[in-house]
């Protein structure tokens, strides 16, 4: 029997098997395997803790679609990657409400510490004069413990100029723009001092001063204003005016590259009219009902349990243009400078100072309009401004002396 058509036939065949059927399987194998991976991928980039009882903060993350930008504020809670935050979003404003203790005071000034250090200049209105401990270092054990778990060292550790005006005397008649057209410095307006029922006409004055100061319209950040223990602010009922100062700030000064950040216990402090003008909410540890509720309405029973279970310097973050509009939580980095207010003592040498400083300024003028040269005067006393800035008030009676002494000898003459 002739097998010989059959062998042909049957070698043909396999020729075509190995030449055509096997790249396909390959090709359908390796498409597979692609999309496997890819789907792999994604799934790492979309950490998703829903359904783990065990994790502490029920959240859904897709890494990718979180903020990054210039700001450094900490870390995405219970993980190892960065919280970043883009300068530019500032323009939209932020409110950080939380309880007492709860870190929200903190947690803004991360944010700050951030903006100066890209030389963006930050006005705070500080009812407390705990923003003082920016001419320091810091210098507090607790939070240098935590410096490892952020990869911070203590030679990180800095102080910032300031400048500090008590807001009770000198809300009026400041140069307002000036602040905003400066590279970085922190200006605070002290508070402490203030009464209650003088807060309205001393915040409405400075934001009309800011509305009014004609800067030019921006599109990138060129300053950050900051008030702190909002709640205070509405006790009293004459302080309408402050609020609607405040909201129409929120409203406008964006345009100008100003951006507003808001500090308070509750949500409920706020009306609908200002918080639709309010893009990043970071709501910190609260026993609230009615926050707690708000969350509960807005992103679900999850991360209001979790929102429950919040450490001191944790905070639930929110801003509609990251994470697929999904709130996440935050571990805010420790400061790199003193949380520590400077002493009452040390406020009252600084003020004193200013003073003396402010009064020689209007005898300069003075003297320059009879025709005297007052440049070398006037360098010293702005080197005595520099040294108050950087919170070395002692070394500022050696420079205010000396001009001090060249007025005698010219009026002397």
């Amino acid at each position: 029997m002739d097998y010989t058509p059959s062998l042909v036939g049957f070698l043909q065949k396999s020729q075509l098997f190995w030449n055509l059927v096997v790249p396909m399987i390959y090709l359908v194998l390796g498409l597979i395997a692609f999309f496997t991976i890819i789907k792999l991928r994604a799934a790492l980039k979309e950490r998703r803790f829903k359904g783990d009882e065990t994790a502490k903060y029920q959240q859904t993350l897709d890494t990718s679609k979180l903020p990054s930008g210039d700001l450094w504020i900490g870390m995405i809670a219970k993980t190892k990657n960065r919280a970043e935050f883009d300068q530019e979003d500032l323009l939209s404003n932020t409110i950080i409400a939380g309880a007492t203790g709860s870190g929200k005071s903190i947690a803004a000034m991360v944010i700050v510490e951030e903006v100066l250090r890209q030389n963006v200049p930050v006005v705070v209105f500080d009812t407390t004069a705990q923003w003082t401990g920016f001419f320091r270092p810091c210098d507090d054990e607790e939070m240098q413990k935590l410096y490892r778990e952020f990869g911070i060292t203590p030679s990180d550790r800095t102080a910032f100029k300031a400048s500090i005006i008590n807001a009770g005397k000198r809300s009026k008649n400041l140069n307002i723009k000036d602040m905003f057209r400066q590279q970085g410095g922190l200006t605070i307006f002290d508070m402490s001092r203030v009464k209650l029922d003088e807060f309205s006409s001393i915040v409405k004055d400075i934001f009309n001063q800011i509305a009014e100061s004609d800067l030019p319209g921006a599109s990138r950040i060129r300053g950050l204003v900051v008030f702190d223990n909002f709640s205070r602010l509405i006790e009293a009922q004459e302080n309408e005016g402050a609020y609607g100062a405040i909201e129409e700030a929120a409203r406008t000064i964006g345009k100008m590259g100003i951006g507003v950040i808001i500090i308070s216990q509750v949500f409920a402090d706020f009306r609908e009219t200002l918080l639709e003008n309010i893009a990043t909410e970071v709501q910190m540890h609260t026993k609230a009902e009615s926050d707690i509720r708000r969350i509960r309405n807005m992103h679900g029973d999850e991360i209001a349990q979790s929102m429950l279970k919040q450490e001191v310097g944790i905070g639930l973050l929110h801003n509609s243009r990251y994470n697929e509009s999904k709130p996440y939580f935050i571990q805010f980095r420790p400061l790199l400078h003193s949380p520590k207010r400077i002493s009452e003592g040390e406020l009252e040498a600084y003020y004193a100072y200013y003073d003396r400083i402010l009064h020689l300024g209007d005898r300069l003028a003075e003297l320059e309009a009879a025709g005297h040269s007052v440049a070398s005067m006037e360098l010293e006393l702005e080197m005595a401004l520099d040294k108050m800035r950087e919170g070395m008030v002692r070394m500022v009676e050696v420079y205010i002396e000396g001009v001090e002494e060249a007025i005698a000898k010219i009026e002397g003459n």
